[in-house]
């Protein structure tokens, strides 16, 4: 209970820093401490480049709004926060997503060495796009309303939950084999969710949102990543 009343304790400061005018900006990470190794006998030796993801994000409309619009905006007349690109770190978002998929790979084990844009010797290459990196999540007035009212208005308002949605989309992802060769077009992988979640009187709960579904859209490329390696040295 006691480290509860201090993680909201830290909420509320690091709130009260959003109310000062700091301009904090989001960069995506997850943890990636307890990933469980993938060891693998015919893996360990081979090294895994993964090159910076495009993000063809912008030839999609749906996507407009996240480059137009505030984090905190209206849909169909729905007060809602957004993940917009406004308050993402000075990082582009490909180089924030490929340093998070390198840093989930390597955890992972399972390749004997994984760069990002190497240049030199590697056994594969990685490739994707970034489709879809959306994520929307009902405005809470009364959040916004307790938030006014301190550490108490925080502390009576912390359950209340809204309606919230992710939807994550990496596409045409490849593996290159060492010379260059075309290994296999991996399946697209679409994360999405649906469901009501914590609201925050700031808007910065979209942010957090699409880093945690972003996680499992790694994992899954590594499982198929990691068969389509195996597949491709048992034919050799």
């Amino acid at each position: 209970m006691a480290s509860k009343i201090r993680w909201i304790i830290l909420l509320f400061l690091i709130f009260n820093l959003f109310l000062t005018g700091c301009a904090l900006k989001h960069k995506i990470k997850y943890s990636v401490d307890d990933i469980q190794p993938q060891r693998n006998e015919l893996l360990s030796g081979k090294i895994l480049n993964i090159d910076l993801f495009e993000d063809i994000r912008s030839q999609f409309p749906e996507n407009k709004i996240l480059f137009e619009q505030p984090r905190e905006t209206k849909i169909n007349g729905e007060r809602v926060c957004i993940n917009s690109e406004d308050n993402y770190a000075t990082e582009v978002i490909p180089v924030q997503i490929t340093n998070m998929v390198v840093a989930h790979f390597k955890k992972r084990g399972t390749f004997g060495e994984v760069t990002i844009d190497g240049k030199g010797n590697t056994d594969f290459k990685l490739t994707g796009k970034i489709k879809r990196l959306y994520s929307k999540h009902t405005f809470s007035m009364a959040k916004a309303v307790g938030a006014s009212f301190g550490l108490i208005g925080v502390l009576a308002t912390f359950g209340i939950e809204t309606p919230a949605e992710v939807e994550i989309i990496i596409t045409d992802i490849k593996l290159y084999g060492k010379d260059g060769e075309l290994i296999k077009t991996l399946n697209d992988v679409e994360e999405r969710f649906n469901g009501n979640q914590k609201a925050d009187a700031y808007c910065w709960s979209p942010y957090f949102l699409v880093d945690l579904k972003f996680r499992n859209v790694v994992e899954n490329i590594a499982n198929q990543v990691d068969r389509a390696v195996i597949e491709y040295g048992q034919r050799q």
